[in-house]
């Protein structure tokens, strides 16, 4: 009786096992902030747009140090975006009038005469115009709550200025 016991144990052990191998990893966390996950893929995400802009900027000894020194705080960038992304939601600050004249100042620097021409541009980089204007609005969000926050709370008397 003993024995049949720890052969059904060992069965369901067995069993346990070749259940778990047989399942695909489909995304891995890298970390966990507050109820928020961030994903391999998009820290992978991330760090292939830095790399890109990087190499765009830099060619050789100059290139692996700005690479080493983003590499090392890429995780730590992504952190703090997404905890300024949320304090920023939080806040419910309103950047769409903000987000329209950003983009036609992009469209006004690189001459562009249409958002059909800009969305080409776009697109042309490797982007979406959707993830674009997501990119963007996300940074003016993170602007914004930095402005309010930080400059906010800067007081200069007459006797400083």
């Amino acid at each position: 009786m003993k024995q049949r016991r720890t052969i059904s144990f060992l069965f369901l052990i067995l069993s346990g096992i070749l259940f778990l191998c047989g399942q695909e990893v489909v995304e891995e966390i890298v970390a966990i902030v507050n109820d928020d996950i961030i994903t391999l893929s998009q820290y992978k995400a991330e760090h292939d747009s830095v790399y890109r802009i990087l190499s765009e900027e830099y060619k050789g000894e100059a290139f692996e140090k700005a690479y080493a020194q983003v590499k090392a705080t890429l995780l730590d960038n992504i952190i703090t975006n997404l905890l300024l992304l949320r304090e920023a939601r939080g806040m419910d600050l309103q950047v769409e009038e903000e987000l329209k004249m950003q983009l036609e100042n992009v469209k006004k620097e690189n001459n562009l005469e249409s958002d059909e021409d800009l969305i080409r541009a776009i697109q042309q980089q490797g982007m979406t115009f959707e993830g674009f204007k997501k990119q963007l609005r996300d940074r003016i969000l993170r602007e914004g709550i930095i402005y309010q926050k930080v400059m906010g709370s800067i007081v200069i008397d007459d006797a400083e200025l």
